[in-house]
């Protein structure tokens, strides 16, 4: 009888064992997949866009009417150490014209306040770089998805919106660039 207690309490303890193994292969497993998925911006990866002019679009959808409106513009971008500026202009709407910066942050880990999540360098020599970050839209709360794709000649900007409890993603805009 004593003899199938301890049988049974060592049972039990190679269980317990195994258990704990086994949590730490996931805990571990979890951990190296989001080091991995942690992807970098570097310098030398924007250093294409540097004093470059481009002609284009802005194609996004009214929060009003839920339909897509185009407009023409102008951009202009100069990479000044981890930063990169722009100013953008609207052909038809010159009121809306802009200026900013977008900053290299936490060693590329952050481009502006967005946590970059994928980089891909694509063998023609399109960078493809993916970011997100929590925000709202139209008074909703969201993630929102931006993806910069550009190379000599290209450059554009796709912002996706994923509303909180939905399980789709649509564009909110488009910026679509050409070298000129």
């Amino acid at each position: 009888m004593e003899n199938e207690i301890n049988i049974h309490q060592q049972k039990n303890r190679t269980e317990i064992t195994v258990a704990k193994g086994i949590l730490m292969i996931l805990f571990i497993a979890v951990f190296n997949i989001e080091v991995v998925a942690q992807d970098s911006i570097e310098l030398s990866d924007i250093e294409i866009l540097h004093d470059t002019n481009w002609e284009g679009n802005l194609m996004y959808i009214d929060y009003t009417s839920g339909n897509k409106t185009v407009l023409q513009t102008k951009m202009q971008l100069v990479v000044k150490g981890n930063r990169i500026m722009i100013s953008t202009q609207y052909n038809n709407e010159p009121k809306a014209n802009s200026k900013g910066s977008i900053k290299l942050k936490k060693g590329g880990t952050y481009f502006g306040n967005e946590r970059v999540i994928k980089k891909i360098k694509q063998e023609n020599g399109m960078i493809k770089i993916v970011t997100m970050f929590k925000g709202s839209d139209n008074n909703k709360k969201a993630t929102i998805y931006k993806t910069y794709l550009f190379d000599d000649n290209i450059y554009s900007v796709t912002k996706e919106i994923l509303l909180t409890g939905s399980k789709e993603k649509f564009i909110r805009n488009k910026y679509s660039y050409t070298r000129i």
